[in-house]
C-alpha cells in the first residue's frame, strides 16, 4: 500500500463505530506523522468517547504540528482527566 492510501484507510477508520478501531487508527496515523493526518485527528479530538479522545490528542502530539494546538488547549477542559493529561502531554511536543 502506498502512504496516502495508508492514510485515506485510517481516516476512514477513525469513524467506525467500534472505539478500539478508532484508537488503533489514531495510533497509526500519528505514527506516519504526515501533515495529511493532521486535520482528521483534529477532528478526532471531538470523538464522543473519552479513550478516542485520548488517543487523538496522543497521536498529534506525535506529528508536532502547529495546527493541532489550539484544539489541544481547548482539550485541557475536557471533563475527563485522562483527556486532559493527554492533552497536556500532547502540547509538550506540539508546536516547538
Amino acid at each position: 500500500m502506498t502512504m496516502k492510501k495508508d492514510i485515506d484507510e485510517l481516516t476512514r477508520a477513525l469513524k467506525n463505530p467500534a472505539l478500539s478501531v478508532r484508537i488503533i487508527a489514531a495510533e497509526g496515523l500519528g505514527k506516519i506523522g504526515n501533515k495529511l493526518t493532521v486535520d482528521p485527528l483534529i477532528e478526532a479530538l471531538k470523538d464522543k468517547e473519552s479513550e478516542g479522545r485520548v488517543g487523538a490528542a496522543l497521536a498529534l502530539g506525535l506529528i508536532e504540528d502547529n495546527r493541532a494546538v489550539e484544539p489541544l488547549l481547548r482539550l485541557l477542559k475536557d471533563e475527563e482527566a485522562v483527556v486532559r493529561e493527554a492533552a497536556a502531554e500532547a502540547l509538550q511536543g506540539s508546536g516547538d
